[in-house]
């Protein structure tokens, strides 16, 4: 144990309270605690995704081998005993397979009415209606789920909706449900950025009317969880609200089609891919939140992903790279761009109420499009460093590495989707 652990570890375990098993409540102590284990996940050879440990299981654990490290006369070797055992103890206990099912408010037409999706690897399968009876005969008479649904503004009719089902094997429930969770928003994020690509926020933009979501399509608001084959429980969602079906059809239907098989060549392998999925998360933040506020800024933290940017780099480097891939000179866009940057400064450094405008939104959503779009499209063709390379550097002769993808510059020039950004950006000015 070297010596930085060893201070973690002392520090830790002067945090906790001899009157009983917990930590001294405080923001400095909790801190502590943070650090101890933020330091164990990097340094050491436990890693949560390895064992399928949840977050609050593998911080419980934690807190109870500082106490016991806390009665001991050797507090530092005992900890580090209690760690190995706690390691041992996962890896030979295995894994529990845990099924989860949901509903999804999501409507197919029936031509489309998928019967799964496959996401990193993972297989998300529609539950047919004469299989349900196993799962969910019992579930309707347990009185805490009556209890719940009762006063839920979301109903369940287990012989109609759309309900769905995760396997996954883990060292617990809340880690099947956190990669559940995390799977899920990625596919809602590419159903939605397919759905409602290049389109505008469909709701009236007035402060005096509650504000809507561009997409009610989220997180499920209920899960039902059986381990090994056997009911366990049920979990809600912290956000409740009513979820309205979004159906998929029409013109829904057509861009579906367009767009969405293309996002299945995603390998979720590399350094662009994986900004690209949490490009996608950000997008779905963004899309079925509706604070407008939130909203915007989860745009943009999709736009950070995607534009390279370092930790200390201006805010303004996001929104020059992006605009290297639009061509477009109109002083109104180069302005209106600009003030993106000082409204999202406003917003996160000064707390500020500033304002965030339907236009604002909308440009956001519309440059996060192109570049999750580019982004898809030249993934095979270069590696994350030519991409930064790509985004931040100008098209100047004296730069020779830039010189070296002007090819790529060409091709993309010609990009259709950009010309229709660009088209649509522009249309907002008119609407002003």
């Amino acid at each position: 144990m070297d010596e930085e652990f060893q201070k973690y570890v002392i520090n830790a375990i002067d945090c906790i309270d001899e009157n009983s098993d917990e930590f001294k409540v405080s923001g400095k102590n909790n801190s502590i605690f943070r650090r101890l284990k933020d330091f164990l996940l990097d340094k050491s050879s436990f890693n949560l995704d390895k064992f399928r440990i949840s977050d609050d299981i593998f911080k419980q654990k934690l807190n109870d081998i500082l106490y016991e490290a806390k009665q001991d006369e050797s507090p530092l070797n005992r900890f580090k005993e209690e760690i190995n055992k706690l390691r041992k103890e996962i890896g030979q206990n295995g894994f529990s397979e845990f099924t989860i099912l949901f509903p999804l408010n999501l409507e197919f037409s029936e031509t489309l009415d998928p019967e799964d999706f496959s996401v990193m690897g993972h297989e998300i399968q529609f539950i047919p209606f004469q299989n349900r009876d196993k799962y969910f005969s019992d579930v309707q008479e347990y009185d805490d789920f009556c209890e719940f649904i009762e006063k839920c503004p979301n109903n369940i009719k287990f012989n109609s909706d759309n309900i769905w089902k995760f396997e996954f094997k883990a060292y617990n429930r809340g880690y099947a449900l956190e990669k559940l969770e995390k799977l899920l928003k990625l596919l809602l994020g590419k159903i939605n950025y397919s759905i409602y690509f290049n389109t505008l926020y469909p709701w009236k933009f007035d402060k005096n009317v509650h504000p809507k979501r561009w997409s009610d399509l989220r997180l499920p608001f209920i899960y039902f969880i059986f381990e090994e084959g056997n009911y366990s429980n049920f979990l809600y969602n912290e956000d409740v609200t009513l979820r309205k079906d979004v159906k998929i059809s029409s013109i829904k239907e057509e861009k579906y089609k367009e767009h969405y098989p293309n996002l299945s060549s995603l390998s979720y392998d590399g350094d662009i891919e994986k900004k690209i999925i949490s490009a996608f998360r950000a997008f779905q933040n963004g899309i079925s939140e509706y604070r407008v506020e939130k909203a915007f800024l989860e745009f943009w933290r999709g736009l950070e992903n995607l534009t390279f940017v370092d930790e200390g780099s201006f805010t303004s480097d996001v929104v020059n790279r992006a605009k290297s891939i639009i061509e477009h000179k109109d002083p109104f866009f180069e302005d209106s761009l600009d003030k993106l940057v000082d409204k999202r400064n406003d917003l996160v450094h000064e707390g500020l109420d500033v304002g965030i405008s339907r236009r604002d939104l909308e440009m956001t959503k519309l440059l996060l499009e192109i570049l999750i779009d580019f982004s898809i499209q030249f993934k095979d063709d270069l590696d994350k460093e030519e991409m930064s390379i790509f985004l931040k550097e100008s098209l100047s002769k004296e730069s020779n590495e830039v010189r070296s993808i002007e090819d790529l510059k060409h091709r993309l020039s010609s990009l259709e989707q950009k010309t229709k950004v660009v088209k649509r950006i522009i249309e907002l000015r008119e609407k002003e």
